[in-house]
């Protein structure tokens, strides 16, 4: 028998050894496991402090809609780590859908030799 964790982080966009990327973000809310946000992880660049509402974009799959107003988020301590997670009432990513991040590099500490002004990131959501 597999059970699911409390809280935790599956599914990564990357090879299983790398720490960059996207990942799912698993809680047990009110006893419903389901993908409640995600984390995004920068190997070699940094995120600013704070990132505001017009430097990112949050999209479910699903139906296109832009969940900016209906999640929180936040950078870690060390600027690497921004979670994504859906604000107390305000839903999950449910059964087969996916979301797609997009973060302006205005946000990002220090110069971009890219001429792409946005990182991209995407996962399906599913947890079984």
């Amino acid at each position: 028998m597999v059970f699911a964790p409390t809280v935790g982080l599956s599914g990564a966009s990357r090879a299983p050894h790398s720490t960059d990327g996207i990942r799912r973000l698993v809680e047990n809310r009110g006893g419903r496991v389901s993908c409640w946000g995600v984390v995004i992880r920068l190997g070699n660049s940094r995120f600013r402090e704070d990132i505001r509402p017009e430097q990112i974009v949050i999209r479910e799959a699903k139906h296109g809609h832009d969940l900016r107003g209906m999640m929180s988020w936040h950078v870690g301590r060390n600027g690497r780590r921004l979670v994504i997670k859906f604000k107390p009432g305000m839903g999950d990513f449910g059964s087969g859908n996916s979301v797609e991040v997009r973060v302006d590099r205005s946000a990002l500490l220090g110069g971009s030799e890219s001429g792409n002004n946005q990182l991209e990131w995407s996962i399906n959501t599913d947890v079984h």
